[in-house]
């Protein structure tokens, strides 16, 4: 594998060649892009660019790891001694201070942890000429967390290199912002994503056979719905395909031309009703910290989901021949009645049902925090 394996990012690969090709590589990145678009991939490269014994190429545009040398191998194998990977803990939401500095104390750091965000960037390397750090789903990095790994930002090692895997630059602090150097990554191609999700949904189908429960089959439409949802994400777009989201998502939507009280009601419990069905379908308990998180995620996509609509009416308002790219291209008709609404509408509406996931979030009750939501948004519906 080389830089040419990341797909459709050719000024994030030609950024990060340079620099390696320069010897001009900052002390710390911000990947920023949709997950599922190759960031991860990207920062799995230039760790072995900069490991590699014998790297070919010697410019910007072809400078490659060899993939042959033990060093190459072991980066692949994620068994290399200057490579430390952290992502937040799978039973949390938020990336916590005692990954990124070492605590004591009940909530302290976990046991399996060997080294720290911190500490890692403080190590001398043992085998190259500079250790790397990949700090996924950084901005999730909860608000002490952030903190700490400020002090390493702002005091860097010479020998090591950050990279922040982000696939929202707004939810991370200005301070830290600041002293990264940015690598975009944009959204994939939808029809290279939609054919990516098919492969991905027949090989589930494909392993599923024989079982109690079969994979589900999702129609072309929705594949084309998620994959345009998911922002050019593979990875995403096929955690939602087959989910149940572009049923509720249709049912959502369609009552949003007569919303009010009533309906907003419904909708709530629509929601609720589907993030218990997702809970039953990943096996897990209704009333664990588990079903709740299942819960939680659930409403937070069916609010961004109908926050897309408002942002697609936006799109339709100005679009006069049609050809506008909307993201629930499937109910266009119900996108243009929104369009009639006034534009602070649109607007309001985002912003109220982005910070219904917010609250959502912080772990405020979630139905009742979805119901909030879309009740403050029946309020914008112009009377007739």
């Amino acid at each position: 594998m080389s830089f040419d394996a990341i797909q459709y990012q050719p000024s994030a690969v030609r950024m990060l060649r340079a620099a390696v090709a320069h010897d001009r590589m900052p002390h710390a990145y911000l990947f920023v892009g949709p997950r599922g678009v190759g960031k991860g991939l990207a920062a799995r490269e230039l760790a072995k660019l900069l490991f590699c014994a014998s790297p070919r190429g010697t410019d910007a545009d072809t400078i490659d790891p060899c993939d042959r040398c033990d060093r190459c191998r072991r980066v692949d194998r994620g068994v290399h001694p200057d490579l430390y990977w952290f992502g937040k803990e799978e039973d949390r939401n938020d990336f916590r201070l005692p990954l990124v500095t070492r605590r004591e104390g009940p909530d302290g750091t976990p046991a399996w942890l060997t080294v720290t965000v911190i500490e890692s960037a403080a190590l001398m390397p043992m085998e190259a000429a500079r250790t790397v750090t990949v700090v996924d789903d950084a901005e999730l990095l909860n608000r002490s967390a952030a903190n700490a790994l400020l002090k390493t930002l702002e005091e860097p090692s010479p020998h090591a290199v950050l990279v922040l895997l982000c696939a929202d630059a707004s939810r991370l602090p200005g301070t830290i912002l600041s002293r990264c150097q940015w690598v975009r990554f944009r959204p994939l191609p939808e029809e290279f994503v939609a054919e990516k999700v098919r492969r991905v949904l027949a090989e589930r189908v494909a392993a599923a056979e024989g079982e109690d429960e079969p994979a589900p089959v999702p129609s072309a439409a929705e594949i084309a719905y998620v994959c345009r949802f998911a922002g050019g994400s593979i990875e995403r777009a096929a955690d939602l395909a087959g989910s149940g989201l572009w049923d509720l998502k249709r049912a959502l939507v369609a009552r949003l031309p007569a919303l009010d009280a009533d309906a907003a009601f419904h909708m709530a419990q629509a929601v609720q009703d589907w993030g218990k069905a997702l809970g039953r379908r990943e096996g897990v308990k209704q009333d664990s910290t588990e079903g709740n998180a299942v819960r939680r995620r659930a409403a937070r996509l069916a609010l961004a989901a109908v926050a897309s609509a408002f942002g697609d009416a936006a799109l339709a308002a100005v679009d006069r021949d049609g050809g506008a790219r909307l993201v629930n291209a499937d109910q266009r008709d119900v996108v243009e009645t929104l369009a009639s609404w006034p534009p602070d509408a649109w607007a309001r509406a985002v912003a109220l049902l982005v910070d219904g996931q917010t609250q959502i979030r912080r772990y405020v009750h979630t139905e009742l925090a979805t119901e909030n939501a879309l009740l403050q948004v029946s309020r914008l519906r112009p009377s007739v």
